[in-house]
């Protein structure tokens, strides 16, 4: 005689522990979602199945696309036009070119002086910059504050020793004859001409409208300074900060965004609020003796991403309306990092479909051992990026510094600039050079990149492998053969056949002890609402030669979770002993 499934509190027949299953009818599945399908099954699982809307990740995905077409507003408006005056900048104050054979340029945003000559034309330039830097572009540039005051060119100078700037005019500062007989002659300024100074500034302010756009206006804070590189040289490089003008307003679309943004992102945390807290009720309530990694697992991180980018865009939204000449790259990277955010945080959707969401997985299950490989490997690497230094440091500018050698091998390792590495060093020593290249290369591209490689590789068909159902895997070439594996907390399929299907379905994202102990949940809330039906013995006994009476619906009910729970607790042991025997190698089994 097979067991009389009792009819739960969702009037389902057949497996009641769950409440609602896939393989119910959907108009018969209305009501709040039981707890293994709320904790993990997907938002439009759960509106076909038990009729709740996807309030969630409606907000979410709302967010996201107005969360981005407000950063590619604000994009559009200001990184073209700060990238050209940029551009301008550096060609007109620093003398720099984008061509990466000359000195300077966007490439490495500094101009190298090498002699009281070449910082006397730098200087010159600087001073012509007033009339210089209108004349030749299409932008309109006004000086708000000049560095010619009065004819004489504004310094300030931070003396060695010293953090307090001295403030130096440097008169008929316009012709290179008067600015060299100055740092040459003058007392004064003889700190300049033998560079025993930290650093040299020229302070100036540009107010800058965009070509035939008045409405788009910036105003930069620029301070052209010469500073000491580390190699004898003083390099001319460009600080500076981008505000956008007073008095500029919004365009209405962005207004628009903007308020929509602010009332998503508040939406979204206060969804994301009332999850975790209903997440963590159950942690606490059912899942105390549970491992870490359950309770991570039911807390679901994804909700503490979303709340943190929410914050990002509550942010970005307040100031963007309360600063009112907002510093323009801080715009950008606020609008930047929430639409990351936003648009990162749909991933969790993509978790309930195995196909979209391998990458992640993977990602996931290879990284503490990719992390692990490359700290064993990062001595070996250390001592190639140490020992280029001390061989060609004098010869190459490629390896001149632990960062600029760690760059040329990383190069190197991905395959780029090889040639022209050989090339470079082959003057320096045919022997040495060619042995010191050929062993990092054999090295890190034919060993270390291909088991770094593999290491990704092997991730990918775990995850593959798991997603099928069958566990951890134990012999990948037997996997990737179709061989099937063996685990040790795996040992067959048959107890998972018996789990119910809507429970198997989330065995790719929870562990299987922490399904089962929220099935037996599920179980003991169902069989709460058996407590104080009572029947005659008349009617027991009328139904003894028929279906079960609801008095042994319920007794069947409560000893069915009691076992459930039981089973729970001695596979929690069984699990715990077998780690034991597996950190145990020199014990038999």
């Amino acid at each position: 005689m097979s067991l009389p499934a009792a009819a739960g509190r969702y009037g389902s027949t057949r497996e009641p522990f769950l409440g609602r299953s896939a393989s119910m009818p959907v108009n018969a599945l209305r009501g709040d979602p039981p707890l293994v399908d709320r904790l993990f099954s997907s938002p439009v699982d759960q509106y076909k199945r038990f009729g709740k809307r996807p309030v969630a990740m409606a907000i979410n995905v709302l967010l996201a696309l107005i969360t981005l077409a407000v950063a590619v507003e604000f994009i559009n408006v200001n990184v073209r036009h700060a990238s050209q005056s940029l551009r301008h900048f550096y060609g007109v104050l620093v003398a720099s070119s984008d061509s990466p054979k000359e000195n300077g340029g966007l490439h490495n945003r500094q101009k190298l002086i090498d002699s009281e000559t070449d910082l006397a034309h730098s200087l010159v330039r600087l001073a012509t910059s007033s009339v210089t830097l209108a004349e030749s572009a299409t932008n309109d540039y006004q000086f708000i504050r000049s560095p010619m005051q009065d004819g004489a060119l504004t310094l300030m100078v931070v003396v060695e020793d010293s953090s307090e700037p001295v403030l130096l005019t440097l008169p008929n500062a316009t012709t290179f004859d008067s600015v060299r007989a100055s740092l040459d002659d003058d007392p004064e300024f003889a700190i300049l001409g033998q560079h025993h100074f930290s650093s040299l500034m020229v302070p100036m302010k540009v107010h800058d409208t965009q070509y035939r756009d008045e409405r788009f206006c910036l105003e930069w804070s620029l301070t052209p300074t010469f500073a000491e590189n580390g190699n004898g040289q003083l390099a001319l490089q460009l600080p500076y900060h981008v505000r956008s003008c007073a008095g500029v307003h919004l365009r209405l679309w962005a207004v628009v965004g903007l308020w929509s943004m602010l009332a998503c992102g508040i939406a979204s945390a206060l969804v994301s609020l009332s999850s975790l807290r209903y997440r963590l009720g159950v942690v606490r309530k059912f899942l105390k003796d549970s491992s870490m990694q359950d309770k991570v697992t039911v807390m679901n991180m994804w909700l503490v991403f979303s709340l943190v980018g929410n914050a990002m865009q509550i942010v970005s939204v307040i100031y963007a309306f309360l600063v009112e000449r907002p510093d323009i790259y801080t715009r950008l990277n606020l609008f930047g990092f929430s639409a990351a955010f936003a648009l990162v945080s749909l991933v969790q959707y993509l978790a309930h479909f195995r196909s979209l969401y391998i990458l992640y997985s993977t990602l996931a299950h290879g990284i503490p051992q990719i992390l692990k490989f490359l700290v064993g490997v990062l001595p070996v690497y250390l001592s190639f990026v140490v020992c280029a230094v001390c061989l060609f440091g004098f010869h190459s500018h490629w390896f001149v510094s632990l960062g600029d050698s760690s760059n040329a091998l990383f190069s190197l390792l991905n395959g780029d600039q090889i040639h022209d590495t050989f090339t470079n060093l082959k003057d320096v020593s045919v022997l040495g050079s060619r042995l010191f290249l050929y062993s990092f290369l054999a090295l890190f591209i034919y060993v270390v990149l291909n088991i770094f490689i593999t290491i990704a590789e092997d991730a990918f068909f775990t995850v593959k492998f798991m997603q099928e159902g069958a566990g951890p895997i134990t012999n990948l070439p037997h996997y990737r053969h179709r061989v099937p594996a063996a685990s040790l907390l795996h040992q067959n399929n048959e107890e998972v056949s018996r789990m119910p299907k809507s429970v198997t379905l989330y065995r790719h994202r929870a562990s299987d002890p922490l399904l089962k102990k929220l099935v037996a949940v599920d179980g003991d809330r169902n069989s709460s609402g058996c407590h104080g039906v009572t029947a005659s013995h008349d009617e027991a006994r009328t139904s003894a030669g028929g279906d079960a009476s609801p008095v042994q619906q319920c007794d069947l009910q409560a000893q069915v979770a009691v076992l459930m729970r039981q089973s729970v607790e001695m596979q929690d042991q069984i699990r715990k002993l077998s780690e034991a025997l597996l950190t145990r190698r020199n014990c038999p089994v």
